[in-house]
């Protein structure tokens, strides 16, 4: 995909978050300039706990060490709502490209840049079950997207939890990650195709996360992660 996949700072602004027993908050945004673009435009309210490791059986690939992340979404929007999420993670952001050549003196530090799309594990969502919490369904990618009723403005939220998984992510060379979310509004924006004046491109309301994980450990601990902060972004 060319360029313009890459993250737009124009409307960003940084996610309030909170934290909810373990749980970080994504608070939604949505600007001025976004309702004069997109009629009943809304935004989902989304939880996550920073990504943790889990040693899983890939069918066809063996034993692999596998990442994951445990979140939950609400919808305060007044109507049901369907998420049908996108979880793209991108190592070293702003590295070179991995298979790309670069001199050294460009990039000192010798990281390059790489993007995982999350994957269907069914074998990681029983370990996850099993560690996160029998008592909750945990929904994957696919089984997640059926309409989410709204939550009464009394009484307790209705909730949907949710996992997602990524996997060859290279331990060593992983030094800061970001993780991209669309799904979680119908809010977009239409750009000239660079390639192309007469075509156009749709960039989707996303957030960004962003993670620090400093060590090189390969069997390393939750704490290894340091979430750094978030942005609702167009990209």
């Amino acid at each position: 995909m060319f360029s313009l996949s890459v993250a737009v700072g124009f409307w960003a602004a940084s996610g309030l978050v909170a934290q909810d027993f373990g749980f970080n908050e994504i608070k939604p945004q949505v600007f001025a300039v976004e309702k004069e673009r997109v009629n009943d435009l809304w935004v989902l309210d989304f939880k996550f706990r920073q990504p943790r490791f889990i040693l899983t059986n890939v069918p066809g690939e063996g034993k692999k060490l596998v990442w994951y992340m445990v979140y939950r979404i609400t919808n305060r929007t007044g109507a049901p709502r369907e998420f049908v999420p996108r979880f793209e993670l991108v190592t070293n952001p702003g590295s070179p490209p991995a298979g790309t050549v670069v001199d050294a003196k460009a990039n000192p530090s010798g990281l390059y840049s790489r993007v995982f799309k999350d994957e269907l594990l069914q074998k990681a969502e029983l370990q996850v079950q099993e560690r996160e919490g029998r008592e909750r369904t945990f929904f994957n990618s696919v089984t997640i997207g059926k309409p989410l009723e709204p939550t009464p403005k009394e009484g307790a939220p209705i909730e949907r939890w949710g996992v997602v998984f990524w996997k060859d992510i290279p331990m060593g060379e992983t030094k800061r990650f970001n993780i991209y979310i669309t799904g979680l509004s119908n809010g977009y924006r239409r750009l000239d195709d660079p390639k192309d004046k007469k075509k156009e491109v749709i960039l989707r309301k996303t957030v960004e996360l962003r993670f620090e994980k400093p060590g090189d450990d390969p069997n390393p601990e939750q704490r290894e992660i340091r979430f750094e902060g978030s942005d609702w972004i167009y990209r």
